[in-house]
């Protein structure tokens, strides 16, 4: 039950917050690049979830 939530909750944040898309990993690493990090690794979780790593640029 918590995972549907989760899921759930996470499709209702894609809609409100970027019309409904998920981003890509270079739109994960745009930001990081303008506040002059590098994104260094993406990792693979045991959820449906990711984790950037970045470092200095």
């Amino acid at each position: 039950m918590a995972l549907e939530w989760t899921l759930t909750f996470s499709d209702i944040k894609k809609l409100a917050n970027t019309g409904g898309h998920e981003r890509t990993e270079a739109e994960h690493r745009a930001p990081l690049e303008v506040a002059g990090r590098c994104g260094k690794h993406a990792r693979e979780t045991p959820s449906f979830h990711r984790i950037f790593e970045a470092v200095r640029a």
